[in-house]
């Protein structure tokens, strides 16, 4: 992996305030979430990671036992989630993480990056 120069320079010729990087919590994003902690830590941005839950529509539980295997699923992501978030804060002061849940979750990350949340 090519490591970014963290060298501050006043003539940049672009600013970016938020680097969002999505994360599929497999192996490979530790890497990917390093890579763009090193893109906001040279812009002195904020990074959100992110992790879209895929969830099935309420009428396809069935019972509440079905409920509640997703709901532990949803939680053991966050855990990562939130561990990675971790390891990649000691890099960029201002890093948060965001595990939304399916095609809306999507739609609000891009919706919050856009209006500035």
């Amino acid at each position: 992996m090519k490591i970014l120069e963290t060298e501050r320079s006043s003539d940049k010729l672009v600013s970016i305030k938020k680097v969002v990087v999505a994360v599929d919590l497999t192996k490979h994003s530790e890497a990917t979430a390093h890579y763009a902690a090193q893109i906001a830590k040279w812009f002195n941005a904020s990074l959100y990671i992110a992790h879209v839950f895929s969830t099935q529509p309420s009428s396809e539980f069935g019972s509440e036992g079905a409920y509640n295997v997703i709901d532990q699923e949803r939680r053991e992501l966050r855990a990562r989630l939130d561990q990675l978030t971790e390891q990649v804060h000691q890099l960029v002061p201002v890093c948060e993480s965001v595990l939304p849940g399916g095609r809306a979750g999507r739609a609000n990350i891009s919706a919050g990056t856009r209006s500035g949340c």
